[in-house]
């Protein structure tokens, strides 16, 4: 089953802009579906050709981006860049029902990634906070647009379970706010299960425009799609966990 649609009175499906955060500019790109042709080759290109430390960022090739794209697994994608400073994150959001829990659909955070040349992650370590964080603003973004746009009070994610990378991760997210989701995690005995409880604030970004009536250009207002109930089996090819890259 497909993953479900943000609301978008637009007309458009991508969007960019400028934010600051803590003294650093940070350009952004997101994208919501459905994504239009040209879109579709630039979310291939760009997710499908990350790469760190020369290898592809969690082993995410074009091929599995195609996949994504034409099995509908990803609501939005996300890519922030550091305004000057040759560091971006990216990821994407994925509207579905995992836990099968009575609250119906949840926003799931997949695919981040942090990309950098060895200069700048070697000054990052030399003189913290010098070169930006953009996976911190890419997940305020998340967090407003999920708040404001479908009224949610939490955004989840997967981390995969294996030692190291758990050590790792989970009190990485710890410190961004998120905590174990003991509820769902009982559906995912191997993986770890996160979420984290988020308000809207206009006052960082504003995302009301999506649903701005004088901006509807497409005939109508946002209806929700029915793709899918409650009772969901669970998919590897649908529900992707996040790791560290290597």
């Amino acid at each position: 089953m497909p993953a479900l649609d943000f609301k978008n009175d637009t007309g458009q499906s991508k969007f960019t802009g400028t934010i600051n955060y803590k003294s650093f500019n940070y350009n952004y790109t997101i994208y919501l579906k459905p994504f239009t042709s040209i879109e579709k080759n630039e979310i291939i290109r760009y997710f499908g050709n990350r790469i760190y430390k020369g290898e592809s960022c969690l082993d995410i090739n074009e091929k599995d981006v195609r996949r994504i794209l034409r099995k509908e697994d990803a609501s939005a994608f996300f890519i922030v860049s550091v305004d000057g400073i040759d560091n971006v994150a990216s990821g994407s959001l994925q509207i579905f029902d995992w836990c099968e829990t009575i609250n119906g659909e949840d926003v799931w955070i997949n695919d981040v990634c942090k990309i950098s040349p060895m200069d700048v992650i070697l000054q990052e370590k030399t003189n913290p906070g010098t070169t930006g964080v953009p996976v911190d603003v890419m997940f305020i973004l998340m967090e407003q647009l999920v708040a404001q746009n479908l009224g949610k009070s939490d955004i989840k994610l997967f981390v995969e379970n294996e030692p190291s990378n758990a050590n790792f991760l989970v009190p990485r997210y710890q410190k961004m706010g998120f905590q174990i989701d003991s509820v769902c995690s009982q559906n995912f005995p191997d993986d770890i299960t996160m979420e984290k409880q988020i308000n809207p604030d206009t006052n960082i970004i504003d995302f009301t425009f999506l649903v701005n009536p004088q901006l509807t250009t497409t005939g109508g207002r946002y209806k929700r799609k029915k793709t899918h109930k409650k009772k969901i089996r669970k998919n590897k090819t649908h529900r992707r966990k996040y790791r560290k890259n290597k």
